[in-house]
């Protein structure tokens, strides 16, 4: 029956497909329309909103990352739903992953981080670990793709972390902590999952949710112990990017991270998904992006694991809704035992959050997002006013992860936020080391005042100590003189 529904759910999702699609060429065609009346009257977009503390700090990031003062999309792709679809349009990088998995002791479950690396890297060398989004993993999100290909090309450590269940990471438990490698086939994965079952670990999560912060600290921990000297850096694509700033918050000042990006975040999933549900295309296409995680093999580990944990689940009607918020009330608040999907929202979203922030964190948003609502945005803004470590940035145009330019179809890196993304940590970490460098020639410069001082000190404590001798010495001679003249 569930692949009966799956093959319903895949007739709607090509027409959701289709009507997005027609979405596009309508954007188009009034680009066109609009471009001569452009040239004719010089019409140049508005440079992007920026929000932040006005300390010199921020002063100095703003001035030094020359992406923040302009960004104009391509002339013929101006609406958010062309932009949204060039992003899965682009060729994906011609370089193959290195897959590393991670046993998780506490339940038994593997995740896996994918790292794309020049040939020049050093154990020193930075690392940017990228979080993907809905459904996604480092080869099924051409977001991630093209992200990973440009941190590569500039000298960096490109880890992407696969969440549990996604990137064929297996949901059930294993006995073995299984050895880096590339991904097996579903088939193979699943039979060798369920020869592996074992009970001794505690019952694993029957589907994934938007954030576990278990799995994310002990992939975090596993880079450090990696490569402890290495800069990192953190960012964050859609619901990858709700993550990015939950962790972030969470950890403080204990944060491996030197700067962390979040890019296209709905930041309240609740308010946000209540928002598309209203727009059925986007939701079902979104829908589907969850829908496609039991696709790669996950399906039946998940009836396997509701059946021993005695939970019922309808998978039927699973594989059969038609938004968001039906899907994970079917399977995620029987799985979990949440009362209530406001309840299971508030839980994994990072809006009650970001304002504890205490790391640069640069959040980048667009109004014409069809999957995030303009109202979003304004908590980032709003962050931004009162804590001095987040940098907003706000976009008319741009899509979702989209924000192509002139530059790609040119040669260059086509996508506006990731130059600016790289800008950023470059930035940032210039400043990091004006800072040491600065503390360093304060404390060198105290150092030595103070041994300076020390020295006058015990300078100016010897001639005390022997001018009184002297003038007493001297009293006495010039007073027995007087004297011997006063008796002659």
């Amino acid at each position: 029956m569930a692949v009966q529904y799956m093959r319903h759910a895949s007739f709607y999702t090509m027409w959701c497909g289709l009507c997005f699609l027609i979405r596009c060429l309508s954007e188009i065609l009034i680009a066109l329309l609009r471009a001569p009346y452009e040239v004719l009257f010089h019409k140049t977009s508005s440079p992007p909103r920026l929000y932040f503390v006005e300390n010199s700090f921020n002063k100095d990031v703003v001035s030094r990352c020359s992406s923040l003062a302009y960004f104009k999309e391509l002339w013929w792709a101006t609406g958010g739903h062309v932009q949204t679809f060039l992003m899965a349009c682009m060729p994906p990088p011609k370089r193959e992953y290195r897959r590393e998995s991670i046993y998780l002791p506490r339940d038994g479950v593997h995740v896996s981080v994918d790292w794309l690396e020049g040939d020049s890297v050093t154990p020193e060398s930075p690392i940017v670990l990228i979080l993907h989004g809905l459904g996604g993993s480092s080869t099924a999100s051409r977001s991630v793709q093209l992200l990973a290909g440009q941190v590569a090309i500039r000298g960096y450590r490109a880890a992407v972390y696969n969440r549990r269940g996604h990137g064929f990471n297996s949901l059930l438990p294993t006995k073995t902590e299984a050895a880096a490698g590339l991904a097996p086939s579903r088939g193979q994965r699943l039979k060798s999952a369920l020869k592996e079952r074992t009970m001794e670990c505690q019952c694993a999560p029957i589907f994934p949710k938007h954030v576990n912060m278990e799995d994310m600290e002990a992939v975090v921990t596993h880079l450090q112990n990696l490569y402890p000297e290495a800069n990192k850096y953190l960012i964050g694509l859609s619901c990858g990017a709700n993550l990015a700033v939950q962790y972030i918050a969470r950890a403080g000042s204990s944060s491996p991270f030197l700067a962390t990006a979040s890019v296209s975040n709905g930041y309240n999933i609740y308010e946000g998904s209540a928002i598309l549900k209203k727009d059925p295309i986007v939701d079902g296409l979104a829908t589907q992006m969850l829908r496609d995680i039991l696709g790669e093999g996950r399906l039946p580990e998940c009836i396997q694991l509701a059946r021993e944990a005695g939970i019922q689940i309808d998978f039927d009607a699973v594989m059969s809704s038609r938004s968001l918020q039906d899907f994970e009330s079917l399977i995620v608040l029987p799985a979990y035992g949440y009362s209530s999907l406001e309840e299971y929202y508030d839980e994994v979203s990072c809006h009650y959050n970001i304002q504890r922030v205490v790391s640069p964190l640069l959040c980048i948003c667009c109004e014409q997002d069809p999957m995030v609502h303009t109202s979003m945005t304004e908590i980032p803004i709003a962050a931004a006013q009162t804590n001095e470590n987040i940098l907003t940035v706000v976009t008319k145009g741009g899509g979702h992860i989209g924000w192509f330019d002139d530059e790609a179809f040119n040669g260059g890196v086509g996508q506006w936020y990731i130059r600016l993304f790289m800008e950023y940590i470059h930035t940032i970490t210039e400043l990091h080391k004006e800072k040491k460098k600065l503390d360093s020639q304060v404390r060198s410069r105290g150092r030595s005042q103070s041994r300076s001082r020390l020295r006058r000190s015990s300078s100016s404590h010897k001639d005390v100590g022997e001018a009184p001798v002297s003038q007493v010495r001297t009293k006495k001679v010039r007073v027995r003189k007087g004297r011997s003249k006063s008796r002659g």
